[in-house]
């Protein structure tokens, strides 16, 4: 049995969509194609896995290369290849470092000057078409901490671990969206390395990024604070200081709950003594399983050469 770019073939060379259906064939309902980027070891672990469902996930780099056409449109590969599958599924890693250069950012506050992870470029632009063309049929899964494209604001990603409930979740979306989904052994609970990549250093790309013209580190703070509860995690907490101006913590809320939530944050600053000499709070409201938002909690205090910082959730609806 082998792909040929458009669908299964027979070692005899019929079409596999003529074959009645028997098990252990390769169908339509089984085949997924795996959008990825560069990080070979995720790449592996998501195929060794989708294996062990019983299901035969196909290159995205193979699926363009079956049209025959040296560079296919994108779109038109997708209409091509939905033919003969049943899902994307776009695999998001923090595989490069990226930031907006200071003279772009809408004030001094924007909080996409600093350096983060993110997924390849081409990967975006894939899961973007697979997205416009094919919503209900593309599934997206995130491995590691990375900041994902706007657009992907208030849809579903799943937070792929080797945990057996995000092993279920991507299990049971793609035979949500029509895939033969085999869960009756036990093999797709271990099968595949599914470990989330460390991702790059950022403190190193923080020390190389041009300076804001607008705004000014403090230079005390300690980036990178991470908070976690039962229902969301904040990281890349860090303070910023608008030169002359107010001190705000910026940093990422992600819900990792099965439900829609909004949470109440609230930031405190402490002298040398750990003694309080300011707060800050601030609202996430109606983050969606899975998403990721940026919040800002700017304080009206005066906590100038404040010697550390932290930041809690305080209420979770």
């Amino acid at each position: 049995m082998a792909w040929n770019g458009n669908t299964w073939q027979t070692s005899s060379g019929a079409d596999e969509s003529s074959v009645v259906s028997e098990p252990g064939r390769f169908d339509r309902a089984r085949t997924v194609f795996v959008v990825h980027g560069r990080n070979k070891a995720a790449r592996e672990g998501v195929f060794s896995f989708l294996r062990a469902l019983g299901l035969h996930p196909i290159e995205w780099a193979e699926a363009l290369a079956g049209t025959g056409h040296g560079a296919p449109y994108v779109g038109e590969v997708l209409d091509s290849i939905m033919f003969s599958g049943q899902a994307i599924i776009v695999l998001l890693t923090p595989d490069e470092v990226a930031y907006l250069l200071p003279e772009h950012a809408d004030n001094e506050l924007d909080p996409a000057v600093r350096p983060a992870a993110q997924a390849r470029p081409n990967v975006m632009f894939e899961a973007g078409m697979a997205l416009a063309k094919f919503p209900t049929q593309t599934v997206l899964v995130r491995m590691g901490d990375l900041r994902t494209f706007t657009d992907l604001d208030g849809r579903h990603v799943v937070r792929l671990d080797n945990s057996p409930q995000q092993r279920l979740m991507l299990a049971q979306r793609l035979k949500a969206i029509g895939c033969d989904v085999d869960m009756g052994g036990k093999d797709w609970l271990s099968a595949g390395d599914l470990t989330p990549p460390k991702g790059p250093d950022l403190s190193s790309a923080a020390a190389e990024r041009p300076a804001s013209p607008d705004a000014v580190s403090d230079g005390t703070a300690r980036s990178g604070v991470q908070v976690l509860t039962d229902e969301l995690e904040l990281t890349r907490c860090v303070v910023v200081r608008a030169t002359g101006g107010d001190f705000t913590v910026h940093g990422e809320a992600t819900n990792t709950s099965t439900r829609q939530i909004s949470a109440f944050l609230k930031a405190t600053y402490y002298d040398a003594n750990r003694v309080i000499i300011g707060t800050a709070s601030g609202v996430v409201n109606q983050l969606n399983p899975n998403a990721t938002k940026t919040f800002s909690l700017v304080t009206l205090d005066d906590v100038t050469g404040y010697a550390d910082f932290s930041v809690q959730v305080d209420t979770v609806i």
